[in-house]
């Protein structure tokens, strides 16, 4: 019998931290606010090391909140799962919303995103994290503004109303921190409008590997292509383009993480203007 509650309590609790190394540098001003950690969708890595650095930062700094490229208008969603028990129930209601069903299926709704949700779920329950926001644009189409422009403003009202770091997840686009172009014109992705001296942009580089996500040629399997290989580390990002603060270099290859929900996944290829920066 207390072999049997040992075992269930074990399960209930959040991972401990795995040290990454330079991490310590995303978060070590205290006037940083944001930390934004920027992907390729559909990957089972990233959202594993997010939620590790996610373990990280709150070791450092405090409770805090974590912001994911969901509609902002289903905070009531992620609310519900947050306070639930994470049971067969809760996880039902949660993969019921449209997003999770959606033709496109991006890899935001992935294993590895539900899984994801799980353990902020664990931290959340022992205070680690304060809660869990959606930023991106609501499902419901009401808000007509820039895409990244509504992202960045979202993320400074999280900021402005809660204390602490806020780390987010999203993108490795919306990531970058100065102008693009674009075939469409530039564009201000969404770390470019935040003020640079309170947030660090991060990118996360596998060595190579595969990913589900959307692209010209539809929702499926893709190939990652090459990556940086060596030992796991966070470092400033060098490069002559400085899209980013810093790069996370994960040493290893990605994996596909494919849909939460199968069967639901468009395959077929994508119209041009669906893909928007």
């Amino acid at each position: 019998m207390l072999a049997a509650l040992a075992l269930l309590a074990a399960s209930a609790a959040p991972a401990a931290c795995v040290p990454v190394e330079g991490a310590a540098t995303l978060w070590a001003r205290p006037e940083t606010r944001w930390v934004i950690v920027g992907e390729m969708h559909g990957t089972n890595e990233t959202p594993d090391a997010f939620t590790n650095l996610v373990c990280l930062a709150a070791k450092s700094r405090g409770p805090v909140t974590v912001a994911i490229e969901y509609p902002a208008d289903m905070q009531p969603v992620l609310d519900a799962w947050l306070a639930s028990d994470g049971g067969n129930a809760a996880r039902t209601a949660l993969l019921a919303g449209p997003f999770w069903r959606k033709p496109m299926q991006d890899g935001r709704t992935s294993v590895a995103f539900l899984r994801m949700l799980d353990r902020l779920r664990l931290m959340h329950r022992v205070g680690t994290v304060r809660s869990v926001r959606g930023f991106d644009a609501p499902w419901d189409g009401s808000d007509k503004r820039d895409r990244n422009a509504a992202m960045a403003d979202r993320l400074t009202k999280i900021a402005d109303t809660t204390p602490g770091l806020t780390v987010v997840l999203v993108g490795n686009f919306h990531a970058i921190v100065r102008d693009m172009p674009t075939p469409q014109g530039i564009v201000h992705p969404a770390a470019s409008l935040l003020p640079s001296g309170k947030r660090v942009a991060v990118d996360v580089a596998g060595a190579g590997g595969s990913m589900w996500n959307c692209q010209m040629e539809g929702c499926h399997l893709y190939d990652y292509g090459s990556g940086p290989t060596g030992p796991a580390t966070i470092a400033p990002d060098t490069s002559p383009e400085h899209r980013y603060d810093a790069i996370y270099t994960l040493g290893k290859p990605f994996t596909a993480a494919e849909p939460a929900v199968p069967g639901i996944a468009d395959t077929k290829p994508l119209n041009a203007a669906a893909i928007k920066p």
